[in-house]
């Protein structure tokens, strides 16, 4: 009877330790898959930052041709305006010779 106890508890405890084992083995699986979850967050974070890093270089560059090009369509402006200006002083002038030159 002793000895049938004895039995019982040595399995008791084999199953016991067997439950653990593998309670600890899942674990150890559990902790695998976690360190591999941030991986793939922190290489899907560093995929989205290198993204928008590119995003931001080509809204960078196309602001840049934008502003060149504005300031080269105000320069053409100015150029036509003071063309335009010289035009009508010259005339002016001309005009204004011609009105001396009435008057002797």
């Amino acid at each position: 009877d002793l000895a049938d106890a004895d039995q019982r508890i040595l399995a008791s405890q084999r199953l016991a330790r067997k439950q653990v084992e593998a309670e600890i083995a899942k674990n150890q699986k559990q902790e695998a898959l976690i360190l591999r979850l941030k991986e793939s967050k922190e290489e899907a974070i560093k995929a989205l930052r290198l993204e928008y890093e590119g995003i931001v270089e080509v809204t960078r560059r196309q602001c840049e041709k934008e502003y060149r090009k504005n300031i080269a369509e105000a320069k053409l402006a100015v150029s036509k305006q003071e063309k335009a200006l010289t035009k009508e002083l010259q005339e002016l002038k001309l005009g204004a010779r011609g009105a001396k030159a009435a008057a002797k």
